[in-house]
């Protein structure tokens, strides 16, 4: 969750971007519980070559796959697969 003080205000526009703010912050707190979600459980893996490793949404190695998969942790690691060492540590 994200804290703000708004200053007080007898017109509308405050009310209006109060409003706006709580539903924006509602939003986000549910964005943030997926995306904590899914970088917890699951990984990326090249769909095109023989690499051993998993990696993470941010690796280096991903954002050069052409093709890949993303399954859940625990069945990349049942596939042989081991944590990349350059993303996940």
């Amino acid at each position: 969750m994200v804290s703000t003080v708004f200053a007080v205000s007898n017109g509308s526009n405050a009310d209006y971007y109060r409003s706006k703010y709580f539903s924006l912050d509602s939003d986000y707190d549910k964005i943030k519980s997926s995306y904590d979600f899914y970088h917890k459980h699951a990984v990326i893996v090249n769909g095109n070559e023989k690499d051993t490793y998993y990696h993470c949404r941010e690796c280096e190695e991903y954002k050069n796959m052409d093709n890949f998969w993303i399954f859940n942790t625990e069945y990349a690691k049942s596939k042989g697969y081991k944590p990349c060492p350059k993303c996940i540590k």
